[in-house]
């Protein structure tokens, strides 16, 4: 008997400290990613497992998304993901000139060196301030019409090239899956928006992104990821107020 009750004591506690929230989004016609898995709007997710996390994805908005820390500390039975539509640049619309700065890994989960695999293979690293990267980065902004300096940017030790705005980006979730002969990516970014005039940080805005094009390679499947995160600070309004010229 009181093994019994042991027992029950330890389920309840244990349905408890699960702590599950219903995430849906909107528009519905969007589709959710959890670790990367496509699961159903409605999806109950347990908030205790913190760096896990779930995005949502439709062509022609900003991919969202969020870690379940964060939902933890928001708190209720359900949450919302509310989708942005991109917004494209107001005709006449002229950005001051911009340069990517830098690409940080503050998961500690992506950044790795290259290194020997099984039959003396070598597996490729991953280098988020490669040019892979950070020239996918810079053309998805050119693309967009936005002006970018192409010379300055994160190989360079100066302050400032001839830009007047620096571009930092936090990788601040990641999942991977495999399905399939390729990769599927999920990332969260945080961009913090430099003035070199004001000598301040203006604004830091964050984003998502996810790629799933069939990549047998993780590296090309993680460069898509973050042009698709880049696009949602592209086009974003608060964004292209902050660097209009």
């Amino acid at each position: 008997m009181k093994y019994l009750s042991t027992l029950l004591i330890a389920c309840v506690a244990q349905v408890a400290f699960a702590q599950k929230m219903a995430v849906t989004v909107n528009p519905a016609t969007a589709q959710l990613f959890e670790e990367s898995i496509p699961v159903k709007n409605g999806k109950k997710v347990n908030v205790t497992t913190g760096s896990m996390g779930i995005l949502a994805v439709l062509k022609g908005y900003a991919t969202q998304g969020y870690s379940y820390a964060e939902l933890k500390k928001k708190g209720g039975e359900s949450f919302t993901i509310t989708l942005e539509k991109l917004a494209p640049l107001p005709s006449g619309y002229t950005s001051k000139k911009l340069e990517l700065k830098k690409i940080t890994d503050a998961t500690g989960k992506v950044e790795k060196p290259d290194r020997m695999g099984l039959y003396g293979v070598t597996i490729k690293g991953t280098e988020l301030n490669s040019t892979p990267f950070t020239s996918a980065i810079t053309q998805s902004f050119i693309e967009y019409g936005y002006k970018m300096d192409e010379t300055g940017g994160v190989f360079e030790t100066k302050e400032k090239g001839s830009a007047d705005v620096a571009i930092a980006a936090e990788l601040i979730y990641f999942s991977k899956d495999r399905r399939g002969d390729g990769f599927q990516v999920s990332i969260i970014v945080e961009w913090s928006i430099y003035s070199y005039a004001e000598k301040k940080v203006i604004g830091k805005i964050t984003t998502a992104g996810y790629s799933d094009t069939a990549e047998t390679q993780f590296n090309p499947e993680l460069v898509s990821a973050f042009k698709d995160a880049s696009l949602g600070l592209e086009g974003n309004s608060e964004f292209q107020k902050l660097v209009k010229k």
